[in-house]
């Protein structure tokens, strides 16, 4: 049985390493409220689902930005 590689399935996929920290605020609905820092890049933003969240970090990951959002804030070093 062959062993598939990564690389051979994902060809065109970028190897993206981002670090995040999370800070879960409240839990609403069903759902997390809190804040997400881009560490690498010192920016934050806030998010009012785990969708959201999830969303966020993956446009940081794909495109390495955040830098579009409304709720966008550089954090203070």
């Amino acid at each position: 049985m062959e062993k598939n590689n990564s690389n051979n399935q994902y060809p065109n996929r970028k190897k993206n390493s981002e670090t995040f920290l999370i800070k879960v605020t409240d839990c609403q609905n069903g759902s997390w409220q809190g804040k997400v820092v881009w560490a690498d890049k010192e920016r934050a933003a806030h998010f009012r689902s785990a969708l959201e969240l999830i969303k966020l970090m993956d446009e940081v990951v794909s495109e390495g930005t955040m830098e579009d959002r409304q709720y966008y804030q550089q954090t203070a070093t």
